[in-house]
């Protein structure tokens, strides 16, 4: 807050009003600035210093949320949040204090509803000038007084002082109430300036990096926002006459903000600037419309939501909100009862269905799980002393590194004892096979029904990997011709790991969180397939997990804990 004394170049430091007394005095004598001085203390509140108008708490006093998610329609949903916003004018401390205190100020001395006094004049860098020809004065009696200052983007209109939403950025009012005048010795009135307005900036983020095009507009959404306040200085209360109001447009930083990177796991941008409304102004009843950029390969253009969260948003006088719009791909969730549905079907969006896998393929109905198996530890394929370098454990092992990545058959391997070389064992109920064990034994910390009841989770073939490349990392599933190994790019692995940590999900690598066990080679991950290859011994497909990319490898299917020969297990699941 800044504080302005108020001086006029008549007295060097005072602007003085003269005391009408009740004895031997002469009522209309002149009465000099020596005996008979006020002084006026202009205190400048910034927006959202201060939420209470009129001794009335408003919501958002402190930096509360609320949030609201919403489809817009194009594959992206919007989780809105809308809070208290705690910067500070951008401008510089002294530009922002020069631009509050220049101008054209009046101020008016009101008793039992009646106006006893004006005075009008220019602020220039503290210094009060009083218009020409006008009083620098007041003559007041003893008594209990009301005071109101405002500047020039208020109109007076006898007892009424009308703001338009055109001003409601610079207009300002200060009101000291119940002032007593009982002393002919030097007084101090103070004033606590606010901006009659409120005002509202938005924050984009999300878990890939937001394009540079990307603007957006505010408007009402049905020609029923307040467009005119109205004060009336003789009831001391506020009207609003509502109607059809301007277009805002929002632009984003072209530069600054954040964008994702390995500890980053969300890029945001913030508006550029503010747009500016009345007090009361309903946030169901303002659209927020993107008129050009993208994200998630989604065109953004047309794309748009009302401002309706829950509590809702009234806006008050000095207000300053920052409304965060979270960019979110919509993301196929599979429900405890077997339904698929987007996020806010399920309990962390509003709904009320548990979320147990996340959808890699309706086609196929298969998903992943949203958590590792195994307490979310390391295991090996086998334990050590149930395999030998030469010993085939799959039928259908490989040596074509390329056929190997192309297997889709995890289910069979896991709980067919045809997958199995001695025709009898069955993977999936036999501890030392320990990686199959633990994905066919996977809890989702739910109880299932619906479709899913008697239904099993598997470990996955090294080709049913590639659909969390697709379904996750928003590409085309790779072809991979390679006789090694094969590394895909993708765009972003915050994206990969929001789609379970949206939901209560363990990440699929350990870049953003750390999370992956307690014996995790953070941040990368290596995941177990079902699928068999023999290149110089029989080994297992695994693959590698990292923020860029996703790689396709095998390795030696066993060793001790914390070798490099273990591996993470993420069970699939056919529903």
């Amino acid at each position: 807050m800044k504080t302005t004394i108020l001086s006029t170049t008549l007295s060097a430091i005072m602007l003085l009003f003269a005391t009408a007394c009740t004895n031997e005095h002469n009522e209309d004598s002149d009465l000099t600035p020596e005996n008979k001085q006020v002084q006026f203390k202009l205190n400048f509140t910034d927006y959202g210093e201060d939420q209470e108008f009129e001794g009335t708490r408003a919501s958002f006093s402190k930096n509360e949320v609320k949030k609201q998610m919403v489809d817009l329609g194009n594959g992206i949903l919007a989780e809105v949040t809308v809070q208290r916003d705690t910067t500070k004018t951008t401008e510089t401390a002294s530009a922002a204090t020069r631009a509050m205190e220049n101008g054209h100020y009046t101020i008016l001395a009101y008793q039992g509803g009646t106006c006893k006094g004006e005075i009008k004049g220019q602020v220039y860098y503290g210094t009060f000038t009083p218009d020409p020809g006008t009083k620098d004065r007041f003559r007041l009696p003893h008594g209990i007084y009301t005071f109101v200052c405002f500047n020039d983007k208020v109109t007076r209109s006898g007892d009424q002082l009308t703001i338009t939403r055109d001003n409601a950025e610079k207009a300002m009012i200060g009101i000291t109430k119940n002032y007593n005048i009982n002393t002919d010795t030097p007084m101090e009135v103070s004033f606590t300036m606010k901006h009659v307005g409120a005002r509202m900036r938005i924050k984009l983020t999300a878990y890939m990096n937001i394009s540079t095009a990307t603007k957006a507009s505010i408007a009402d959404a049905a020609g029923d926002v307040p467009t005119i306040a109205t004060y009336d200085l003789t009831t001391d209360s506020y009207t609003y006459s509502n109607g059809s109001t301007s277009t805002g447009n929002y632009t984003f930083n072209t530069s600054g903000g954040q964008s994702v990177g390995t500890y980053y796991p969300l890029a945001n941008k913030t508006s550029l600037g503010y747009q500016y409304f009345l007090p009361t102004t309903d946030g169901a009843k303002l659209k927020l419309t993107f008129t050009d950029g993208s994200i998630y390969g989604r065109n953004m253009a047309g794309a748009s939501l009302i401002l309706n969260p829950s509590p809702s948003l009234n806006m008050v006088q000095n207000g300053s909100y920052l409304v965060n719009v979270k960019l979110l791909y919509h993301f196929l969730y599979l429900f405890s009862d077997g339904t698929t549905g987007l996020i806010t079907e399920s309990t962390y969006g509003g709904g009320t269905k548990i979320p147990v896998g996340v959808v890699l393929s309706q086609s196929k109905r298969m998903a992943i799980a949203l958590k590792n198996a195994n307490n979310d530890d390391d295991c090996e394929w086998c334990y050590s002393t149930n395999w030998s370098l030469a010993e085939q454990k799959s039928v259908s092992r490989t040596n074509n590194f390329a056929a190997l990545c192309n297997m889709e058959n995890g289910y069979e391997e896991t709980w067919n004892a045809s997958a199995s070389t001695d025709g009898v064992t069955v993977k999936g109920d036999t501890p030392d096979f320990q990686a199959f064990y633990a994905a066919g034994h996977y809890d989702p910390g739910t109880p299932v029904s619906g479709s899913l009841v008697g239904k099993k989770w598997y470990l996955p073939a090294m080709g049913e990997w590639k659909y969390v490349y697709s379904a996750l990392g928003l590409i085309n599933r790779p072809t991979i011709t390679s006789d090694y190994q094969a590394t895909e790019q993708w765009p972003s692995g915050s994206l990969v790991n929001a789609a379970f940590n949206l939901v209560g999900g363990t990440d699929l690598h350990g870049y953003n969180s750390g999370i992956g066990g307690t014996n995790a080679p953070a941040p990368n991950m290596w995941y177990w397939s079902s699928s068999e290859y023999s290149y110089y011994s029989d080994q297992a497909g695994y693959i590698w997990m990292g923020w860029s990319a996703i790689t396709f490898h095998y390795n030696n299917r066993g060793g001790k804990r914390g070798s490099p020969n273990r591996g993470w297990v993420r069970p699939f699941i056919r529903y």
